[in-house]
């Protein structure tokens, strides 16, 4: 069963690798990941955002995304009923640091 779990955590870290790889500044480790697959959910500890890449999404707004870190991401998935139930995503200790972004017209005359 071991080896089993251990498949299982390298598959998971494969497809949430690619899924979730921009957002992330490092590369997810096995002990972050806690998969649960007979009651359906997936968690994540300790994660450290990209700020860049947020920054990039925030593109317009007059703020940038300095620091970002998330305590636990837990996703619930109903193998039972996907087709009536919904899929969950929970976030806990979200953590965003902003800092405001001057217009570049605004930049230039500061300087």
């Amino acid at each position: 069963m071991f080896a089993t779990g251990w498949a299982l955590k390298r598959l998971y870290k494969f497809i949430l690798k690619r899924l979730l790889g921009r957002v992330l500044k490092n590369e997810l480790d096995l002990e972050q990941l806690d998969v649960q697959l007979g009651s359906g959910t997936v968690e994540l500890r300790s994660l450290v955002l990209n700020h860049e890449y947020l920054s990039e999404q925030l593109a317009g707004l007059p703020l940038s995304v300095v620091a970002g870190e998330v305590s636990c991401v837990k996703a619930t998935i109903p193998w039972k009923a996907l087709g009536s139930q919904s899929c969950t995503v929970e976030l806990e200790g979200l953590d965003l640091t902003f800092a405001p972004q001057l217009a570049p017209e605004q930049a230039e005359k500061d300087t």
